[in-house]
């Protein structure tokens, strides 16, 4: 039987990258989300002639991923995996409120992809592991000893938090709650080499592994 799975925040070759080439191996067709054509170039570029399908989607806009959603289970695709990896992608002068950016993408755009994926596939038999990774503003590193990133990474792990709780109880998804992923600098110097903008690194995937196996998949 063929596996899916469905991956946000894959573009930058960070955790969700990583998340997707252990899927891949393990025989996932892997469907991928960018917001825009530079992203959808970083993804054909991260993942050529793979088991991988990519889409165009606003993370905040709840209709148009009903919409989506209803299309891929007309065509009888069903998701047994969902990881919600984005980052955030406000501005560099939206950055004065870490806490107001990153409560947009971490904890609004998450819960709007399940609230949507589950008013979609409410009645599927299929359990849904659902992988919720706690994002930060992709130029504060988990490591930001200033201010901005401590705010940044606290913020980000409370909206994952309180997310996982109340999806709690909800009998259609299996929750995993993880941290961000520290990227190894080294192996980002020679993604960013190869190709302009990407970030990313070999830990991605080792953590990834980690976690796809520890959830049975």
């Amino acid at each position: 039987m063929k596996k899916y799975a469905i991956i946000t925040g894959a573009t930058r070759n960070g955790i969700g990258a990583g998340f997707a080439r252990r899927l891949l191996v393990r025989g996932y067709t892997v469907y991928l989300q960018y917001r825009d054509e530079s992203a959808h170039n970083r993804l054909q570029i991260l993942f050529p002639d793979r088991d991988v399908v990519f889409f165009k989607a606003s993370l905040q806009d709840s209709e148009e991923l009903v919409h989506m959603f209803a299309f891929y289970k007309d065509q009888g695709l069903y998701f047994s995996v969902v990881v919600l990896a984005a980052g955030t992608w406000a501005e560099d002068s939206e950055y004065i409120d870490p806490v107001k950016t990153l409560s947009a993408i971490n904890g609004t755009s998450k819960k709007v992809v399940l609230d949507a994926f589950s008013e979609v596939y409410k009645d599927q038999s299929i359990h849904t592991v659902v992988f919720l990774i706690s994002s930060h503003i992709s130029d504060i590193s988990i490591d930001d000893a200033t201010r901005m990133g401590q705010l940044g990474y606290v913020s980000s792990m409370k909206q994952v938090n309180d997310l996982a709780a109340e999806l709690a109880s909800n009998t259609l998804f299996e929750v995993h709650l993880l941290k961000t992923v520290k990227v190894d600098t080294s192996t980002l110097t020679k993604v960013k080499e190869k190709i302009p903008g990407v970030t990313g690194g070999e830990s991605a995937d080792i953590y990834a592994e980690e976690e796809v196996t520890k959830a049975g998949l």
